[in-house]
């Protein structure tokens, strides 16, 4: 299958968001409590509204690539760079993209609570890039284009000497640590105390280039 990695335009938010979905729609126990009762269509119009203006007209600098099958033109998989603690885009007045219906408020609050503390604990106050997305459709996973994508991602960020900062789950982890990411920070929700079950662990990670 051969996949050719190159820049995004604002086309492409379309087939960006079908990667979120496709993910969207194959929760794990996580994803399902926080965004289990949104509507699927209200959920896909949501998620390319947000990467459509993140690409043309985004509150802060950020860089995307994606990942697309030469032989059907499918988007397959796509990452996002985020710079932070950098001034903002000089842009227009920009309304709030609406939210669907059905997000369980109170877990995703207490999760953004803790990956903000936790990503404020380890990079402080100086400029650094935030590894916002990092996707690839399930059919194209274990064939290196997760590598390749963080390759471009290195690359970028060796050309504006700053690191980089992500989030991983348990089980994506593995993958960062393999390229030489460090972990500097972890937090958990616990998913109990919002009608489901067990604990959801992230791991802080940073990347120096």
């Amino acid at each position: 299958m051969p996949v050719r990695i190159s820049d995004c335009t604002a086309e492409d938010a379309p087939g960006l968001a079908a990667v979120l979905y496709a993910d969207w729609l194959d929760p794990d126990p996580w994803t399902k409590l926080c965004y289990g009762a949104v509507d699927a269509h209200e959920q896909l119009v949501h998620l390319e509204a947000v990467l459509r203006e993140d690409l043309t007209d985004p509150e802060y600098p950020v860089a995307f690539q994606k990942a697309q099958d030469e032989e059907t033109a499918e988007i397959v998989g796509f990452t996002q760079l985020t710079h932070f603690n950098t001034p903002p885009n000089e842009r227009r007045h920009v309304d709030p993209i609406p939210k669907p219906a059905g997000y369980n408020v109170p877990p995703i609050r207490d999760y953004y609570a803790k990956m903000s503390s936790a990503r404020k604990r380890a990079m402080g106050e100086d400029p650094f890039l935030h590894l916002t997305e990092m996707y690839i459709k399930k059919p194209y996973q274990r064939h290196g284009l997760g590598t390749s994508l963080m390759a471009w991602a290195t690359e970028y960020a060796a050309s504006k000497k700053l690191p980089i900062y992500a989030e991983a789950s348990e089980a994506g982890e593995a993958f960062y640590k393999h390229l030489g990411w460090k972990t500097v920070g972890k937090y958990s929700v616990d998913m109990g105390l919002y009608g489901g079950e067990g604990v959801y662990v992230e791991e802080a990670l940073m990347k120096e280039v």
